[in-house]
């Protein structure tokens, strides 16, 4: 015990008469000095941004914490009933007002259900909303412009379907990437080509 306190009760004799003491002192029966700090704690538990499951789990550990320290005063089932149904509702509209406003459309349409829904059940339905709002902000897959531009104005020049590059040198026109049964002067052009390139190479025959 700390010094200070040690002058309340020094003049006890009996260990037993020292916890009584201390116990009407400081815990007054039902704990309400406990309950009136964690009471306003609850009310001010916010999200503030953090994952969804800290803020539950923070809120939970606080009400478990006010559970272990209350006593029910109604005497018949009904009441008890009641009075748990009544502490139910509080304690899901604490949890709904302390969320980041991302939620505000499901915790409306939590508040509308009925019957009333209970906080885990709240939480669940909260946290389905949460995926959902993740699943729509993951970037979309693109796919490579060079593959857009493939598809658009045809294959690339000098690289085949593996991605290395082709050997072939065409003896027609002198480029790379095929050759000349393949040349587009014997072929002729497809309609995608872009005749503002840069001119073939021509070879002269030997």
């Amino acid at each position: 015990m700390n010094p200070s306190l040690i002058r309340r009760f020094i003049q006890l004799q009996m260990a037993a008469e020292i916890w009584e003491a201390v116990g009407k002192t400081f815990h007054g029966g039902s704990d309400e000095t406990q309950l009136f700090e964690l009471n306003p704690r609850s009310f001010n538990t916010r999200q503030n941004g953090r994952s969804l499951l800290t803020y539950y789990n923070e809120l939970v550990s606080i009400f478990q914490e006010i559970d272990t320290r209350i006593t029910t005063q109604e005497e018949t089932v009904n009441g008890t009933v009641s009075e748990n149904k009544t502490m139910t509702r509080l304690r899901v509209h604490i949890f709904l007002v302390g969320l980041d406003s991302e939620f505000n459309l499901a915790r409306s349409e939590i508040l509308r259900k009925e019957p009333p829904m209970s906080l885990e059940s709240s939480y669940a339905y909260i946290r389905r909303d949460s995926n959902q709002i993740q699943t729509k902000e993951e970037p979309k897959f693109e796919p490579d412009s060079m593959v857009r531009m493939v598809s658009r104005n045809g294959p690339q020049k000098g690289n085949n379907s593996n991605g290395k590059k082709n050997s072939f040198t065409c003896t027609q026109c002198g480029e790379e990437g095929h050759s000349k049964q393949r040349c587009y002067d014997i072929t002729g052009y497809p309609e995608w080509w872009d005749f503002t390139k840069k001119p073939r190479k021509k070879l002269i025959s030997m």
